[in-house]
């Protein structure tokens, strides 16, 4: 699947990840889950870098935390 269908809001989820402050930090955390679906779309799960619309996802804090809670999760032996 191309990200061509959900260029049109990158823009705005990215921009969400320059709001700091505690009372925005779930809707950062949304905005990762969001792009974390790109990611793993893209089957780019282990990649170390991945640039959409000139930002590298992986360099935003809450982007690599949700991939990591992902990863743990399908490496527990016997969930599922």
């Amino acid at each position: 699947m191309s990200t061509s269908g959900l260029t049109p809001v990158v823009p705005f989820l990215l921009r969400l990840f320059a709001r700091k402050g505690r009372d925005w930090k779930k809707t950062r955390v949304a905005a990762a889950r969001v792009l974390n679906w790109l990611i793993l779309r893209q089957g780019k799960m282990s990649a170390t870098s991945f640039v959409l619309n000139g930002v590298d996802l992986m360099g935003i804090a809450e982007v690599r935390a949700e991939l990591g809670a992902i990863k743990r999760f399908a490496a527990k032996p016997g969930e599922g």
